[in-house]
């Protein structure tokens, strides 16, 4: 086009876009599986293998072959190659959308998808529209010793691990106010790990006590060890439907709740629990809780018994935010939208369709 027409100026309309702390789930296929990872961790890892593209105004990774996926509303939520993953620095105003179905961030003017599946943008706060079910025709499952789902829930939900500089002690402790629960968690560890243990009563709650350096390293790798830092192994994604629900169950059996309820201080487990109760197909819905008091940790919970509730008015809270770093772009194949942010909140994947209806906001 541009040799025929030999035009003298382009105007790139590109998008203002997502925040790079932004989760966004990754299908690489066929080694490193479904992975939840930012847009920052996404463009490291895609700029080792693909030449980053520069202008003044920012970069650009063209993927070469069909082997990394993002997921898109294409049939209600389906895994779609990425062309490409574009970014440009940004200092100013970002919008954060809480909701019951999902949480995002993004510039004012990027262009998401209203529950309506009209296109809208985050300063006018529309019911997002999310992906609650992801097909997975012809996937190859895992699976794996349920014992160690097991284990790695109550960790998870439990857990910690702590250096005793005194001794020299590699400690993992769990801790729960049901001895019964712990002893069945600790006859786990011992077929597992061939661990001994101790149970000690402590202020409100019994404590499962191991010392053991291979696996204290082993849990701090693959699911973190502060309750804020938590998270599960990529690989339980791809693991059959299910032990995927096994998973799950153990999680809420760890947690002591009985009604669907899960609730953590972890961002990325957050977003982790988010794919995973889309690809087992559950309805949820997603709450943030953050305290004025300093002493109390931010927190999600999730609710995913939702029968006899009334749904009532969706409840919708916007925050405008200051922001500067690097926003990113997906440009997905065959479809012009990607999910992305807590919920799998459905972004279009440029602002050009918008800007041809009104480019007065552009042109600024």
């Amino acid at each position: 086009i541009f040799k025929k027409e030999k035009p003298e100026i382009a105007i790139n309309f590109s998008a203002e876009s997502i925040t790079e702390d932004t989760y966004v789930p990754i299908q690489s296929t066929p080694k490193m599986g479904t992975r939840m990872i930012t847009f920052a961790e996404l463009w490291k890892e895609q700029s080792k293998n693909n030449k980053v593209q520069k202008n003044k105004k920012g970069e650009i990774i063209f993927l070469r072959g069909k082997q990394t996926k993002a997921l898109s509303f294409l049939n209600d939520g389906q895994w779609m190659p990425i062309k490409a993953i574009s970014r440009h620095r940004y200092k100013g105003k970002v919008v954060k959308l809480i909701q019951k179905w999902g949480i995002i961030k993004a510039t004012p003017n990027h262009s998401i998808y209203a529950s309506n599946l009209i296109l809208s943008t985050p300063l006018e706060n529309p019911e997002l529209l999310v992906i609650r079910a992801i097909n997975e025709h012809k996937k190859k499952y895992k699976e794996v010793d349920e014992r160690l789902l097991e284990f790695f829930a109550a960790y998870i939900t439990e857990g910690n691990t702590t250096f005793n500089k005194a001794n020299g002690g590699y400690i993992i402790e769990i801790n729960q106010n049901n001895r019964e629960w712990l002893e069945h968690v600790a006859s786990i560890a011992k077929q597992l790990f061939s661990l001994n243990y101790s149970i000690v009563k402590g202020t409100g709650a019994f404590h499962l006590q191991f010392s053991n350096k291979k696996l204290f390293n082993y849990l701090r790798k693959n699911c973190g060890y502060y309750s804020d830092g938590k998270f599960f192994p990529n690989w339980i994604f791809d693991l059959c439907p299910k032990q995927k629900e096994y998973f799950w169950k153990k999680l809420l059996e760890g947690d002591g709740t009985k009604d669907g309820r899960y609730t953590t201080t972890s961002y990325k487990l957050t977003n982790q629990l988010s794919l995973l109760l889309s690809l087992l197909g559950n309805t949820y819905r997603v709450y943030e809780y953050s305290r004025k008091n300093k002493n109390y940790k931010r927190s999600w919970e999730f609710k995913t018994e939702l029968d006899g509730q009334h749904y009532g008015l969706n409840q919708k809270k916007k925050i405008i935010l200051n922001y500067e770093g690097w926003v990113y772009d997906l440009e997905i194949e065959k479809t012009h939208n990607f999910a992305c942010g807590l919920g799998n909140i459905v972004c279009h994947n440029t602002h050009v369709d918008r800007s041809i209806l009104d480019s007065e906001p552009f042109i600024k």
